[in-house]
């Protein structure tokens, strides 16, 4: 890394909010807590990678839960936002599941925080 793109990282980061630098940090622990990397055969999908898919529903509900328990979030909406992104798993969707999460991680840091 150069000190021109530094220098743009550090700029671009000092104008995001802290709610917004804390729920970005946030949403990539549980990307990268919840999305990893399956091996199959080119155009297939083996049995038993299916049944791992499936295992990471539970763990993205699991982690989301924890996830929206921890943060200022409203637990019902964070809830309702980011559960929906964990049935992307069960067709080995991990890069759906991801957009899909950081997508509602960007709707829950623009909604007004609760009273």
């Amino acid at each position: 890394m150069n000190d021109r793109t530094f220098d743009f990282f550090t700029a671009r980061a000092a104008s995001l909010s802290r709610r917004a630098s804390l729920v970005g940090l946030g949403g990539a622990a549980l990307a990268a807590a919840v999305v990893a990397p399956t091996p199959a055969r080119a155009g297939t999908v083996s049995k038993k990678v299916k049944k791992k898919c499936k295992k990471q529903i539970g763990q993205c509900e699991t982690s989301a839960a924890l996830f929206c328990a921890r943060q200022f979030f409203d637990l019902g909406a964070c809830q309702t936002t980011l559960f929906p992104c964990c049935a992307s798993f069960k067709n080995c969707k991990g890069g759906t599941a991801y957009e899909c999460i950081v997508n509602g991680l960007i709707v829950l840091a623009s909604a007004p925080a609760p009273s």
